[in-house]
């Protein structure tokens, strides 16, 4: 009776632990990846030149992708939020793109290959016609002046604090799954 009880119990608690591994598996996979945008074009300013770095980044539910071939996430439907902060540290967010659909994160087979977010807004400068925007293939354009138009380039790399969570879930129902057995059997 007791080696029947001791399989009875084996089986929930597997049936458990595939419960919520796939339970796990349906979460959000929440993480932020940084953008490292590079000045290779700009006008003659004592404010910001050639080779200055600006800083931002986006947050995407990775849970979102199937992981094969390319594909792309938008606000609402993957990217969860977009921020940059540019000349003279003005700090921009998705809600500066007002084109439907946009800001967008561009995946090949589930690595991240380039983002598109275009401030139409313009900058908060004081001058009308000026805009900057991120392209999908790494390139980036501004006009701080609303006449003319410079470049840059951009990186994206994985935030160092972003980990999925479901790999810490993941070993708690493990972890649990264990310490039921190991109580099970020495109560038997």
């Amino acid at each position: 009776m007791n080696n029947m009880k001791h399989t009875i119990m084996m089986k929930a608690v597997l049936a458990a632990i595939t419960m919520s591994i796939t339970a796990i598996s349906a979460f959000a996979q929440t993480v932020t990846y940084e953008i490292d945008l590079v000045l290779t074009t700009a006008p003659n300013t004592v404010d910001y030149g050639v080779g200055d770095h600006f800083n931002g980044g986006f947050t995407v539910d990775l849970s979102m992708l199937t992981n094969s071939g390319d594909e792309y996430l938008s606000i609402g439907e993957g990217v969860e939020s977009a921020h940059f902060v540019f000349i003279g540290g003005e700090r921009y967010s998705h809600l500066d793109d007002i084109s439907n659909g946009f800001p967008r994160a561009y995946f090949t087979d589930g690595e991240v290959v380039g983002f598109d977010l275009w401030n139409s807004l313009g900058l908060r400068n004081g001058v009308d016609g000026t805009f900057f925007r991120f392209f999908r293939d790494k390139s980036f354009q501004y006009s701080p002046d609303g006449s003319s138009e410079y470049t840059g380039i951009y990186d994206i790399s994985l935030a160092p604090a972003s980990v999925p969570e479901p790999s810490s879930s993941l070993l708690l129902v493990l972890s649990a799954g264990s310490f039921m057995v190991r109580r099970k059997r020495s109560v038997l």
